[in-house]
């Protein structure tokens, strides 16, 4: 049987070749797929081990800037036991910046409150801050300034003290941050109320809400605690 399978296939060398071609490009193509996946499984792992927190959005939202949310939900989520801090935040896709069109990398606007932000015990963004610069003080509350990412300033040929126009808007830049992560390396940080002007968001939403837990609570427990304060 063997033999007759063997001289079935040297027969016909074209038809086999084809066949082993057609496994070979099914089998790498099943490699590269679950390749693909376990790095964006180690990208979002490594990602969010950097980030103590958790974020409460809008059930279904795949990703914060779909997300929206009342802004009075923050001293609702405060008051709850076992949160030290809630920050709101306002998500905005960048679409232009100096006359550039952004496709791909994507960019986003992220607006923080300022004061909310100087209360978190660690913020990913202020512990990459890079020499140099500084991050968002109270004083730039309703200023265009910015702390940008180090791959937004490079490309751009930018560094702190000179300004950015982001959709038509001019930014100055404070400080720069690197995280050395592709999701974390893509926002441009301002004031939330300068980003809600420049994204037409009224002051009663947000994209969602930041929340960094006191030390003796799991995350998972406050996680459940929050869902069931705002259930119905």
């Amino acid at each position: 049987m063997f033999r007759f399978a063997l001289q079935n296939l040297l027969s016909r060398p074209l038809r086999t070749a084809l066949a082993v071609l057609g496994l070979a490009v099914a089998v790498a193509g099943m490699v590269g797929l679950f390749s693909i996946a376990g790095g964006i499984d180690r990208l979002v792992r490594s990602t969010f081990e950097q980030i103590p927190g958790m974020l409460v959005q809008q059930r279904g939202a795949p990703v914060p800037i779909f997300s929206a949310l009342p802004s009075g939900w923050q001293s609702e989520i405060e008051s709850l036991p076992g949160v030290h801090a809630a920050v709101p935040e306002v998500f905005s896709r960048v679409n232009r910046i100096d006359g550039k069109s952004i496709l791909s990398p994507p960019r986003l606007l992220l607006g923080v409150e300022i004061a909310g932000r100087h209360r978190l015990r660690y913020d990913v963004f202020h512990e990459h801050l890079l020499p140099g610069g500084r991050f968002l003080e109270p004083q730039d509350q309703g200023e265009r300034n910015c702390v940008l990412s180090r791959q937004i300033a490079e490309e751009f040929d930018k560094q702190v003290g000179d300004t950015l126009e982001v959709n038509g808007v001019t930014l100055t830049i404070v400080g720069l941050y690197h995280c050395g992560s592709l999701i974390l390396d893509v926002n441009i940080l301002a004031d939330i109320d300068v980003v809600r002007d420049m994204s037409r968001v009224d002051r009663e939403t947000v994209s969602c809400f930041y929340v960094e837990q006191v030390e003796d609570v799991a995350p998972v427990e406050l996680a459940e605690r929050i869902e069931r304060h705002f259930t119905g």
